[in-house]
């Protein structure tokens, strides 16, 4: 059974968990469930193939964290660690010289 909270500590702990952890292919939410006292349950659901060749939801990534009421996660099992980095934008293509917008000479 989940304890009541406050809803600004729940969004707290989701916003650093997707922060910290990063946002998986197929990301579909993100999910933090208090348990009891300072421990929360964190479930990360993503879209996957099922044998039918629909998209189903699933939780691949789940963490049992003890938080403190500030929001800081003082431990968490398992390591929360960055495993999607937010990739750098791709490099701008360099630019030529402008093309001329006047129309071309006609030959006569």
């Amino acid at each position: 059974m989940t304890q009541p909270v406050k809803p600004s500590l729940k969004d707290t702990i989701e916003r650093t968990v997707m922060r910290t952890f990063g946002t998986p292919p197929l990301f579909h939410k993100i999910d933090a469930c208090h348990t009891l006292g300072h421990c929360w349950r964190v479930n990360i659901w993503t879209k996957h193939l099922v044998p039918s060749g629909n998209l189903d939801n699933g939780i691949p990534y789940s963490f049992f964290m003890i938080v403190l009421d500030d929001g800081t996660i003082t431990l968490s099992d398992p390591p929360l660690v960055n495993r999607f980095p937010v990739a750098p934008p791709p490099p701008s293509k360099p630019r030529g010289p402008k093309e001329s917008r006047e129309p071309a000479a006609v030959a006569s």
